[in-house]
């Protein structure tokens, strides 16, 4: 976690981040902005734990809370309510961010082309989740192509 944080340093990803992050935040008092909970939530998704359930058990971890800059772990329903948030927009500036990054390493490799490799992955869903059925269809279309 420490090499990516340096990484992150390097990059200045918390300033990208705030530089494009939208969200439909109406909160008036809170302690966590909606960069910490995306760098948490990045973090979080670097060590493996990629869902919000999880805050407790890093919050108690011994070294996940030196990391964040905040040096405390938000819980799960702040998470939570930070997807809640997240809309079209969020989606673009989530985008760019990754644009400039690809941008930042194409100038540091002096290379002007950068290929991108996506393998198709099984996705099987179960019950009637909302868009899995979109989803399935998306990704066994995807598959055949392969």
């Amino acid at each position: 976690m420490v090499l990516f944080k340096k990484l992150f340093q390097a990059l200045n990803l918390e300033e990208r981040i705030a530089k494009y992050l939208v969200t439909d935040d109406k909160r008036r008092y809170y302690r966590y902005s909606d960069v910490d909970i995306r760098m948490q939530f990045l973090f979080q998704i670097l060590v493996g734990f990629d869902t919000e359930y999880v805050c407790k058990e890093l919050r108690e971890d011994a070294y996940f809370p030196q990391i964040l800059e905040s040096q405390q772990v938000a819980s799960q329903p702040t998470l939570s309510r930070f997807f809640s948030r997240v809309n079209t927009e969020t989606v673009r500036a989530l985008g760019q961010i990754n644009i400039e990054l690809v941008q930042t390493f194409l100038q540091t490799q002096n290379t002007k082309q950068l290929i991108v490799d996506v393998d198709s992955a099984h996705f099987t869903t179960h019950g009637n989740q909302e868009g899995s059925k979109g989803v399935s269809r998306i990704l066994c279309k995807l598959q055949s192509r392969v």
